[in-house]
């Protein structure tokens, strides 16, 4: 049967190409050939049946010379399969070429294409638009499925499917859907039919890939063999392999909603090939960990010691990848930041100031102080007045919005003439342009209530121009913002508030709170959103709680509005059930925010505006601040200090509850405020030992951050060394441990 294939062979080369048969003469003259073909010129080759024939019409016989027909044969078939080969590759040459889907498709009848080109046909397609705008995509979407090549190709893919490699089906379905193919056609459900009776002998690069195809889709059939692909995977005899990237991408696609038992496996499999890992693993590790949301510490350990070392190797875009996967994860590692803030710092000039902020930002989700990049970017930024509005030209709108957000709080003289240049550079006709109302909105916010006018209303008018493009969450940023900046711009409100009203139940009890009290601040009135608001508060109210709808209540009554329909139903709830109303949470947070703000202006004594001479003392009712205190640090304090050294749940000036308060009698005595239950004159030295949360220090320092800045500070102008122990860390260690902590801590001068 092989002779005659390829006596059948020889015949069709001989007859396609002249040069060929020349060269076969000199065999032929040696080696006698009969050939017995009936009816040769009306045989068409192109049917199968006739195919069939021809094969049964032809006899190959050797008698002379059988080695040199072998020879003959053998050159044949090798020449056939390279002119193949060269048909097959000048398709994909040229229409790697092709710059549309239609182009491609317009040439696709040009060439008999082979079953396995069939993917890279559809994925040069999907190449050809993926860097297209959404409105050249949409007319080409249209124009490549009413091509009748596309249904041609289609109605190929699914008949031949079967045959296909296991890779190419994947790839064949990832980008079909990427094309805009509907999930529910008959091509898409094909191949997924297709792939589910082969998956038992896919490999694990085919199953990769058809994970990644499976990423996006959301049809019943894919979401099912999606599960059995995952199922797939937790069995013990899934495929072995050594490539760390295939391992990393494979974790990237199989989901966030995975099981957790087959993310710690994929995660165990990756760390058993640690020895192996490369520059590049250490990045897709980071990666592939934060697609699955896996936190593995050891892995993590590992890859961060690494990165740490060869630190050189890694781009701007890939250290920001990291540190946006370590926040995602939350995973922490001291080594790793430093040695990204001494990178930063050390190369700073091959960076621009908008890589630096969006580091920086990174780093503050992260709880770390980059002490060394805070430095050298200061220096650059604040001692070189000259390139001050060279360096801001560099900013793009987004980066703008993240230096807004660094300066609002800052009173330095420099950080003044900063915020002065920004704003002066926000004026100017050809500042960055940008279609990101979020990232508008929050340039709003942060340029101050103390901007030009002429500023608030160029940015309100930028964002009222995208009205077409607002999104839910877009309405309420665009609220919080006006208020930020004290602009009632009332064609960009009405236009807000007509879309928040139409989608009331999809904005929170928080949210629409915050609105009704932007309104106010910005002199506001919707008698539609403030109707809407009642009565879906009014529908809602089962859900809210008493303390919830007195917020809502107060912030309609500074409107001047009467919310009739939520006072019926809140009316009704009281009446109905008295002993369930309670307000004395809500007084006594209003209360502990008066005490705070009393304090505040007495210890920090801060300039007053010219508009006020002078406050008003405030006399406000005693609180009752009751908190519980950890028996475990108790016994360990008093272990260390004695007994009679210590004082528990002491609450200072009616405002700061202090869990510890350590005295430690000294020969001088110290000046300090004397306080209520704080210990007597004679002390000299007192210590309030606060536990806290991890969060409330920059990881790996202790350096405080958030709201205990401010009660560590008011503290010291009490007479206090403050010490903070953060509880969430210390309760994990065993007690020899927590004495070793603790009594530095204390004793420390």
């Amino acid at each position: 049967m092989n002779m005659h294939k390829s006596g059948l062979g020889m015949l069709r080369c001989a007859l396609r190409s002249t040069l060929l048969w020349k060269c076969d003469i000199s065999i032929m003259k040696q080696v006698p050939l009969c050939y017995n073909i009936k009816s040769l010129a009306s045989t068409q080759l192109g049917s199968d049946k006739n195919k069939a024939l021809a094969s049964k019409s032809i006899r190959y016989y050797s008698h002379s010379a059988p080695d040199a027909a072998k020879e003959s044969t053998a050159a044949t078939e090798t020449t056939e399969v390279q002119q193949n080969e060269a048909e097959k590759n000048s398709l994909l040459v040229y229409l790697a070429g092709c710059k549309s889907p239609t182009e491609v498709l317009d040439e696709l009848n040009r060439y008999s294409i082979h079953v396995n080109q069939i993917w890279k046909i559809f994925f040069i397609m999907w190449e050809c638009i993926e860097e297209m705008t959404s409105e050249q995509k949409q007319m080409e979407f249209k124009l490549m499925i009413e091509h009748p090549e596309f249904s041609a190709l289609c109605e190929r893919l699914m008949i031949e499917a079967g045959a296909m490699k296991h890779h190419a089906l994947g790839r064949t379905l990832h980008a079909a859907v990427n094309l805009g193919v509907s999930q529910d056609s008959r091509v898409v459900q094909t191949l997924l039919r297709v792939a589910q009776e082969h998956l038992n002998q896919f490999d694990l690069d085919s199953l990769c890939m058809l994970s990644r195809a499976l990423h996006d889709m959301t049809s019943s059939n894919a979401q099912t063999l999606r599960e059995s692909l995952r199922l797939l995977l937790l069995k013990d005899d899934i495929p072995e392999t050594s490539n760390v990237k295939t391992l990393t991408r494979l974790m990237q696609w199989v989901g966030k909603d995975s099981p957790l038992q087959l993310k710690n496996q994929l995660a165990s499999k990756v760390f058993s090939l640690s020895s192996e890992f490369t520059s590049a693993n250490h990045f897709y590790i980071f990666t592939g960990l934060a697609n699955i949301d896996l936190n593995h510490t050891p892995l993590l350990d590992t890859c961060s010691k690494k990165l740490a070392e060869n630190i050189h190797d890694y781009s701007f875009t890939q250290l920001l990848k990291v540190l946006r996967c370590c926040h995602e994860v939350d995973y922490r590692n001291y080594n790793l930041f430093s040695s990204i803030s001494k990178h930063m710092a050390l190369t700073i000039d091959m960076c621009t100031d908008q890589q630096v902020l969006k580091i920086l930002q990174a780093f503050e989700k992260l709880f770390f102080r980059p002490v060394e990049l805070l430095d050298v970017f200061a220096e650059r930024i604040i001692q070189e007045p000259e390139n001050l509005s060279e360096h801001l030209n560099q900013f793009d709108l987004n980066s703008l919005s993240m230096l807004s957000l660094a300066l609002h709080d800052m009173t330095s003289s420099n950080a003044q003439t900063l915020r002065e240049s920004l704003r002066l550079l926000l004026l100017k006709d050809d500042n960055p342009e940008t279609s990101n109302v979020k990232t508008l909105t929050r340039l709003m916010q942060w340029v101050g209530k103390d901007s030009p006018l002429q500023l608030k209303n160029q940015l309100a008018s930028k964002v009222f121009s995208l009205s077409s493009e607002f999104t839910s969450a877009d309405n309420f940023y665009i609220f919080s913002s006006m208020a930020n900046i004290d602009l009632n711009h009332t064609p960009l409100l009405d236009t807000c508030s007509k879309k928040l009203a139409e989608n009331i139940h999809d904005y929170s009890f928080t949210q629409l709170l915050k609105v009704l009290r932007c309104c106010h601040e910005v002199d506001y009135r919707n008698y539609t959103l403030f109707s809407s608001i009642s009565k879906h508060m009014a529908l809602t109210i089962d859900m809210c709680t008493d303390q919830q709808v007195l917020k809502i209540l107060q912030a309609f009554e500074k409107l001047i509005f009467r919310p009739v329909e939520l006072l019926d139903v809140f009316a009704e709830r009281i009446i109905q059930e008295p002993e369930n109303l309670s307000v004395n949470e809500l007084l006594m947070a209003i209360l502990y925010r008066l005490h705070t703000l009393n304090l505040s202006l007495r210890l920090e004594n801060p300039s007053l505006p010219s508009s006020m001479s002078s406050l008003t003392k405030l006399n406000l009712p005693s609180m009752d601040i009751n908190h519980r205190v950890d028996q475990e640090i108790r016994s360990l304090i008093r272990e260390i200090v004695g007994r009679d050294a210590v004082q528990e749940a002491v609450v200072e000036q009616g405002v700061y509850f202090i869990d510890f308060v350590i005295s430690l009698p000294v020969q001088e005595e110290t000046p300090g405020l004397q306080t209520e239950g704080a210990g007597s004159s004679q002390c000299a030295q007192r210590i309030a030992l606060i536990t806290v949360r991890g969060n409330s220090f920059c990881y790996g320092t202790n350096h405080y951050r958030g709201n205990v800045v401010q009660k560590a500070r008011h503290l010291e102008k009490l007479g206090y060394k403050t010490v903070l122990v953060p509880y969430n860390y210390f309760h994990l260690m065993p007690k020899a441990e927590k004495i070793e902590k603790l009594r530095p801590m204390i004793f420390s001068t």
